[in-house]
């Protein structure tokens, strides 16, 4: 089934790509006629409602991959037909049975022109849009547009609106939360900075304290240790002097107060 469409793709794209053998009495758009374009496009859309909506992305993809290994105009006639069977993919869930051909238009602008055939379905309509060089009336690319009612229209510009709206608030968020976390970062580098500061102060007043606590212990030890000679030397004294003969165990210095 694939190798059929593809080639129906295939002869599609050959006569689609090349000028219009049928030549009517008006030659309003260089050898096509409002009625070859129709005709074209039309041709063009019996080969798409010919591609299954299941198949249809998987041929796509083989047409882009053939855009890839060929050059020049093959090149790009794959690439337009891979669009527009992508298109197809997208749109054929939603369009339903296929019911016929409806409107068709011409619209010309500058260097393009552009054919627009309207394909009546269940559900909703679908336009196929193809788009021609004005100088050579080759092909420059083909879409394929469900329509929607404006009602649609409008409910997914809203959505699209809200989802806007939201993104933008939410990187406003946290933006603000960045900017609010710099205070919070520049504390901690502050604390964590007097904490190295008291450290190194209580580290430098213990290494300048150390030394004179030292000599304060030897002093005292030292004082200590000539009042007990000074309290021995005076009970003795108090002993050799006193009649009775104290003993000098019996004697007790309470206090030695130095008057120098």
């Amino acid at each position: 089934m694939k190798k059929i469409i593809i080639t129906l793709l295939s002869l599609v794209m050959v006569f689609s790509f090349c000028a219009c053998g049928a030549k009517g009495q008006e030659d309003q758009y260089g050898d096509y006629t409002a009625a070859d374009l129709q005709d074209e496009a039309e041709r063009l859309a019996q080969t798409v409602l010919a591609v299954p909506g299941d198949q249809a992305s998987q041929l796509s993809e083989q047409y882009l991959k053939q855009s890839q290994v060929t050059s020049g105009v093959e090149a790009d006639q794959y690439k337009i037909f891979s669009v527009m069977i992508g298109d197809w993919a997208k749109a054929s869930p939603e369009l339903g049975e296929f019911l016929g051909f409806s409107d068709f238009s011409i619209d010309k602008t500058g260097k393009s022109l552009t054919t627009t055939l309207t394909m009546a379905f269940t559900n909703r309509d679908a336009k196929l849009l193809t788009t021609y060089k004005t100088y050579n009336m080759q092909i420059s690319s083909i879409n394929i547009n469900p329509v929607y009612s404006l009602g649609e229209i409008m409910s997914k510009a809203g959505l699209n609106t809200v989802i806007g709206l939201c993104i933008v608030f939410a990187v406003l968020v946290l933006i603000s939360l960045l900017i609010s976390s710099f205070k919070l970062i520049n504390m901690a580098q502050k604390r964590s900075e007097e904490k190295k500061k008291a450290l190194e102060n209580s580290r430098s007043t213990s290494e300048h304290l150390g030394p004179a606590v030292g000599e304060n212990n030897e002093v005292s030890s030292s004082s200590a240790g000539n009042d007990e000679e000074i309290a021995a030397a005076i009970a003795a004294a108090i002993c050799a002097a006193s009649e009775e003969g104290i003993p000098t165990d019996s004697l007790v210095v309470r206090s030695v107060v130095r008057r120098y």
